[in-house]
């Protein structure tokens, strides 16, 4: 399958910054991708979103609820692509952006706890993935952040769903409705999926 290159909420509900401070949006001329930031100057969002880009060509605004004005509009000074990412099953859909100048935190902009490394997360465990992409409903606008709650999926059901598409890989993980209604979408792509405890769990692929 080719890659959404502009990720959306769908059957979510509006949140305001302050809910989601890590949360960034990722543009080039609009949005096109989230992000989470995880220290005062990095940022991590998904390869396919940064694949075949230079670090000129985008900008990030973060600490704004609307993702088309206000908060702070930054440029980013280097991409680090994971060295393994794999455009044709997105395996590995991971980047790192570099902020030309350190932020400052403040409630609008924090960064992201990151896990553990030996921290485990369990299937049925409750999950909120945010962002500016796609609501599937023409009322809704997509300017403004939006979250919406997902379980996390058992990895075997999941590569069974995604086994026409090739499957699921090990650095992979999924959530989700099996009767749909609720999930990512286009343009939440690279954005953070956290648990309970605001801990990132997974980036928007």
């Amino acid at each position: 399958r080719q890659p959404r290159l502009d990720g959306r909420i769908v059957g979510g509900h509006r949140i305001n910054i302050t809910d989601a401070p890590h949360q960034i949006s990722l543009q080039t001329s609009d949005h096109i991708c989230g992000g989470s930031l995880i220290s005062k100057e990095w940022i991590i969002t998904a390869a396919h979103c940064t694949f075949g880009k230079q670090a000129d060509q985008l900008r990030v605004r973060l600490g704004t609820s609307e993702c088309s004005r206000n908060g702070q509009l930054l440029n980013i000074k280097e991409i680090v692509q994971h060295e393994k990412f794999n455009f044709s099953n997105i395996n590995n859909d991971f980047s790192l952006l570099q902020l030309q100048e350190p932020i400052e935190f403040d409630e609008t902009k924090q960064a992201v706890k990151l896990p553990t490394q030996d921290q485990e997360f369990k299937d049925g465990d409750a999950c909120y993935v945010s962002g500016w992409g796609s609501t599937q409903n023409p009322l809704e606008s997509r300017d403004w952040l939006r979250q919406v709650k997902v379980p996390l999926v058992n990895q075997e059901e999941c590569n069974k769903k995604y086994s026409r598409y090739g499957g699921v890989t090990d650095s992979m993980i999924c959530a989700g409705y099996m009767q749909g209604g609720k999930d990512a979408c286009q343009g939440d792509s690279g954005g953070p999926m956290v648990n309970g405890d605001g801990v990132l769990v997974g980036v928007v692929s």
